[in-house]
């Protein structure tokens, strides 16, 4: 048994934070990086239960934790057979929006409007699946064009909407979309990653540094572990794009040409954004 300890990262990090907030020991947002916050969470989860409060999570503490969760569980009559949710229960509660607003000196309603705009409020797909969406001619840039005679539906120079799969409701962000991308990375695993849009704010895999992770494959285990991650990722996104500034202010065009790139008017990103602003902000 791993453990956990500040400065680790990872999946297993986002685990434990989830785990944390369910028992109502909040580090803040779920973003897999075990920072000052998710140290005192801890703590604090070893002062309830009777454990040296170091601030590590090792084997004992991961033990407590997991049987407080299985105790929590079967409190809210959940028989020990019942299936396990395929829906990741790490979703956004309105706490994490208030948090990202502060850290971006912006009103939760700009922050949801991105959401609703850009996956239709939701991270995931109802198979606990990130919800992403891949783009052939990024694929292209990214391979130099390897692909395209062998593989036109994934690797194409110029951008187009005819090879996305549509899903439910008209989704293109959708199970066929994953296939996709399955397909790009059997032929270039990193290049594949890189070229599609992740989460509940779909950033581009090659904005990965810009959301503050060191590597491609740090970033997509993170996308796919929790919209926490995913909203700490837009935030740090937006603040190193300086784009905050154009949230804050609602200039919803401006925002849209840097956050969606300068042909975003064909998809009229700035209109449904100022739509749905104007529904968040009523609420």
């Amino acid at each position: 048994m791993s453990v956990l300890k500040q400065g680790a990262s990872g999946p297993q990090v986002v685990d434990l934070q989830s785990k944390l907030k369910q028992l109502g020991f909040s580090s803040g947002i779920v973003d897999g990086k075990f920072g000052p916050g998710t140290k005192k969470a801890v703590m604090a989860f070893q002062k309830s239960k009777g454990i040296t409060a170091d601030g590590v999570a090792g084997p004992v503490t991961l033990k407590a934790l997991t049987s407080a969760i299985k105790k929590a569980t079967d409190n809210k009559g959940d028989a020990p057979s019942d299936p396990k949710p395929t829906v990741p229960l790490n979703l956004l509660t309105e706490s994490d929006f208030k948090e990202a607003a502060r850290l971006l000196n912006c009103d939760i309603a700009a922050i949801k409007a991105v959401a609703e705009v850009e996956s239709s409020g939701s991270g995931f797909l109802s198979d606990g699946r990130v919800k992403i969406l891949f783009e052939g001619h990024q694929f292209h840039k990214h391979t130099k064009g390897a692909y395209a005679e062998s593989h036109p539906t994934i690797c194409h120079e110029k951008w187009t909407r005819k090879h996305y799969t549509k899903g439910p409701n008209a989704d293109v962000r959708g199970t066929g979309e994953l296939a996709r991308l399955e397909q790009a990375m059997s032929l270039d695993r990193e290049a594949a990653i890189k070229s599609a849009s992740y989460g509940r704010f779909q950033i581009m895999g090659f904005n990965f540094s810009s959301c503050d992770f060191d590597d491609i494959e740090e970033f997509y285990a993170a996308m796919q572990a929790s919209e926490g991650a995913q909203l700490k990722a837009f935030c740090c996104f937006i603040k190193a794009n300086n784009l905050d500034g154009h949230l804050r202010k609602h200039r919803w065009a401006s925002f849209a040409r840097g956050y969606n790139g300068p042909a975003y008017a064909e998809n009229k990103y700035d209109k449904k954004l100022a739509a749905a602003y104007a529904k968040y902000s009523k609420r």
